[in-house]
């Protein structure tokens, strides 16, 4: 594999910043920003819901849309008194 030779200043000046705070050497930094910034692209690039899952998803959806009202099982007369206290 050939050389990577870099003459940006700033990604020079990075390279040694991030080597400098994790006591790597530069060559070692490098690497391990350059993994880490391929994660994050691949995680991007990655659906958050397979189709399966989103199909499961909105059907669940709509099955909930089909389930009727329900009803409460007490009424006011069941939670106040006569005289308008909690029963």
């Amino acid at each position: 594999m050939a050389a990577l030779v870099i003459e940006n200043e700033e990604a020079i000046r990075l390279a040694h910043e991030i080597a400098e705070s994790t006591g790597q050497p530069v060559e070692a930094a490098v690497v391990m920003a350059l993994r880490s910034a391929l994660l994050r692209q691949e995680e991007r690039r990655r659906p958050l819901l397979t189709d399966e899952e989103r199909a499961s998803l909105w059907q669940s959806l709509l099955d909930l849309q089909k389930t009727p009202e329900r009803t409460p099982g007490l009424s006011v007369e069941d939670l106040y008194n006569d005289e308008g206290l909690p029963g």
